[in-house]
Parts: C-alpha cells; sequence; structure tokens
C-alpha cells in the first residue's frame, strides 16, 4: 500500500507533466510562443 502522500505527489507529478503538454500543442496548434511565460 503506497502511503497518501506519495501518492499525491505523484499524481501531482503526473498532472503537471499533462498540463506542460497540453500546452506545448496548444503552442503548436495556435502557433503562439508561451516560452516567456512560466
Amino acid at each position: 500500500m503506497v502511503p497518501v502522500k506519495e501518492s499525491n505527489d505523484k499524481l501531482k507529478g503526473l498532472l503537471k507533466k499533462e498540463l506542460v503538454d497540453l500546452v506545448i500543442a496548444y503552442e503548436k496548434e495556435t502557433g503562439i510562443d508561451h516560452q516567456n511565460v512560466k
């Protein structure tokens, strides 16, 4: 059984990665460069 905090951190990491992938895909679709935005 994985501790709750550890699985939460892993989930947040996955969500963050998916969010980054979404942003990159969105940039390619729209042609907008968001590299200066953090």
